[in-house]
């Protein structure tokens, strides 16, 4: 019998673990290594973020690759007691998306299908002097995955949809763990995927991607590090909003440097979430101003 190809992975595990009319077989090896797994990702959780190392000089990470910002970078490696601290609701909104991560791998496992390389790290050297390092989700029959929760709009936005506007980098950070994967084997490999669920419907969604140039964008980053003695200029322009005011785009509202990067930052709780305003022309009515201390991104 041939082994199980992840492009029937989403169909295996509706009609082989989570159609109501069949009982699964759960292996007590899977469930345990499971368990295993969802407490390493507790601990890795709860204390990563105390007593965290600093890394290793002329060092980038995989999830930097893509990401166009210089500058969000340039402050991760230059100024990172400048980020903002994360809030203990922040810890458990991560904590549940490592948890709810595991458990599609474990999902893919109970419908027949390969699961290997779980945090295997790699390294890329670069001409630069510099090296990519990181650590990918897993295999999932022989192709490189990154394992996603997301929430209803990020879904959309990614699944099915191999050209999806790529904000945070995502395309060139499963690259590298391509790359280095076929660098490894020394032969080509198949496109890398994102194995992804929309964490508020339960719904679960596959994306192949191609095959991006990350050395180029990994280079070209590090020279950028290397060039500039001080914070190199903005990427993203702030955008108008309304009354005159103006506001952070998406990028910009998720980064943690945005308040060291944009002096005299004010946020508003509107119903949608906080709205990042750069500039204030027109005091927002019946809005209630948040402290960014309290801001959860």
């Amino acid at each position: 019998m041939s082994k199980p190809q992840i492009s029937t992975l989403l169909e295996d595990i509706e009609r082989k673990v989570l159609d109501p009319k069949v009982v699964p077989e759960i292996p007590p090896e899977v469930i345990s290594n499971f368990g295993v797994q969802v407490a390493k990702k507790v601990v890795g959780s709860l204390q990563r973020l105390r007593g965290k190392e600093g890394r290793k000089p002329k060092t980038i990470y995989a999830s930097e690759v893509g990401k166009p910002c210089h500058r969000q970078t340039w402050y991760s490696l230059f100024l990172p007691e400048t980020a903002e601290p994360l809030l203990g609701k922040n810890i458990l909104k991560f904590l549940y998306g490592d948890i709810l991560e595991e458990l599609l791998l474990l999902l893919a496992r109970l419908a027949g299908h390969e699961v290997t390389d779980e945090q295997k790290r790699v390294e890329i050297p670069l001409t630069t002097g510099w090296k990519i390092t990181g650590k990918m989700d897993a295999k999932i029959d022989g192709v490189v995955v990154d394992v996603k929760s997301t929430s209803p709009y990020g879904f959309n936005e990614m699944n099915n949809n191999p050209k999806f506007e790529d904000k945070f980098g995502y395309r060139k950070q499963l690259s590298t763990y391509a790359l280095a994967e076929q660098v490894e084997e020394d032969e080509p490999i198949s496109d890398p995927a994102l194995f992804m669920v929309d964490k508020q419907n339960g719904t679960l969604g596959l994306t192949y991607v191609r095959h991006e140039d990350v050395i180029t964008s990994a280079e070209t980053l590090t020279r950028a590090l290397d060039r500039f003695d001080a914070v190199p200029p903005r990427h993203y322009a702030d955008e108008v909003f309304t009354n005159g005011n103006r506001k952070l785009g998406t990028a910009c509202s998720y980064c943690a440097f945005k308040k060291q990067c944009w002096p005299g930052l004010r946020a508003f709780a509107y119903a949608k979430g906080p709205v990042f305003m750069t500039e204030v022309v027109t005091e927002p009515k019946g809005i209630p101003e948040i402290k960014l201390k309290d801001i959860t991104t």
